[in-house]
Formats: C-alpha cells, sequence, structure tokens
C-alpha cells in the first residue's frame, strides 16, 4: 500500500526541461492558477455563497487542467520524436501506477462534487512558490475545499477503466477518498503537480531506467 500524503511545497518551480514543453507547461500552468486562485484578490474575500461555488468551481478546473497536461505531454513529445520512448519508459510506467495521478486523471470524467468545510491538515503547513517567493497558506483558517468520497463502481463504470485501459484499481479509490478527507482538493493537486514534475523531468533528463514491455 501507499504511504499516506505528508507536508509538501504546493507548487514548486517548473522544471526547466520540462517548461520547455510548451503545451504541457500551457496546462500546467492553468491548473496552478485555478487552484490558487480562490486565495487572491477578490476571491479572497470572507466566505460567501458565491465565494463558495466560485471557488469549486475553479478547484474543479485545477482538476481537469492538470489530467490534460497528461495529453499535451504526448502531443509535445510527438514534436520531438520522443513519444514512442516515452511510451515505453519506467517514467510513465511510475506515472501510470501512481494512486494520486491515476485518479484525478479520472476524475475529469467524473462528476466530481465538492464540499466548503473546516479541514484537519494534520500539523502541516503549505507553502505555495510564487514570484515573490514561498507564501504561507494556513488553511486550518478558513474554510477549504474538499473533494467528496468518490465511488469507485461509479468511477468503474467510466470508459477508460471499463476497457482496462485505466490503471485505476478500488485500492487506489481508497487511498484517494483517505487522502481527499485530510487534504484540500489544492493541496491534493499541488502534490499531483509535484509528482507530475518528478516523473516527467526524469525521463527528460535521461535519468529514466530503462523501458518496460507493452
Amino acid at each position: 500500500m501507499w504511504p499516506d500524503i505528508d507536508g509538501v511545497t504546493l507548487f514548486d518551480t517548473m522544471p526547466e526541461r520540462l517548461s520547455a514543453l510548451r503545451r504541457t507547461k500551457q496546462r500546467l500552468n492553468a491548473s496552478r492558477y485555478f487552484a490558487l486562485a480562490p486565495f487572491a484578490g477578490e476571491h479572497a474575500k470572507p466566505d460567501t455563497d458565491t465565494r463558495r461555488h466560485i471557488g469549486s468551481y475553479l478547484a474543479w478546473a485545477s482538476i481537469a487542467a492538470l489530467s490534460s497536461a497528461r495529453d499535451m505531454l504526448v502531443c509535445d513529445l510527438q514534436e520531438d520524436g520522443r513519444d514512442e520512448e516515452w511510451k515505453c519508459s519506467i517514467a510513465k510506467k511510475r506515472l501510470d501506477q501512481d494512486p494520486l495521478l491515476a485518479v484525478l486523471h479520472e476524475l475529469r470524467n467524473y462528476e466530481v462534487h465538492l464540499e466548503c468545510r473546516e479541514g484537519e491538515i494534520r500539523d502541516h503547513e503549505a507553502y505555495a512558490v510564487s514570484a515573490d517567493g514561498l507564501t504561507l497558506h494556513h488553511f486550518r483558517e478558513r474554510n477549504a475545499f474538499f473533494i467528496v468520497p468518490i465511488i469507485y463502481d461509479e468511477l468503474a463504470s467510466l470508459r477508460n477503466i471499463a476497457s482496462g485501459r485505466s490503471t485505476v484499481t478500488p485500492e487506489m479509490v481508497e487511498w484517494f477518498k483517505r487522502q481527499a478527507s485530510d487534504w484540500p482538493a489544492v493541496y491534493i493537486v499541488g502534490k499531483a503537480h509535484r509528482l507530475f514534475a518528478l516523473y516527467v523531468d526524469d525521463f527528460l533528463a535521461g535519468a529514466d531506467l530503462g523501458t518496460v514491455s507493452l
């Protein structure tokens, strides 16, 4: 079984090799913007019904944009002639078998519900990287948006899982539900960004340890 999510910087500076992939970078930046928007400007005002609705929409948009980054990665790698290499890589296998990334990828086609409530985020602090450096977010001081527990049987009816193309398992969904009950959606997405960047950057750097049989 996979370890529970621990403290992590929400959004690191994007690795240079990854930022060179134009489409992938665009989707990751969009996901980051949507995730952090509720904590800036007009959206950061005291809780109102409007703010809660906007925050929920932005959290869902962040998940969808992150999921689409995987598709854009293939398009970018096709231009470099490395798409077939990626398909057989250990890095892609690690990405596909990561429960956080695998489940989030399927949620773009799932009716995701989010709830605004007080969070119990253990004793960890969350940071976001910006042009001005690290900004500390105290989620425990305000309501945050959490992903409502998903149901595997409903998720399994989606085409990718039903056809066997997806790597999502019931165990992955149970693990994801446990993380999503503890950490706000923005934190879940931030952790997923970090993992996605790690796997792809390893591949681009040539640190990928071999290939796998398809």
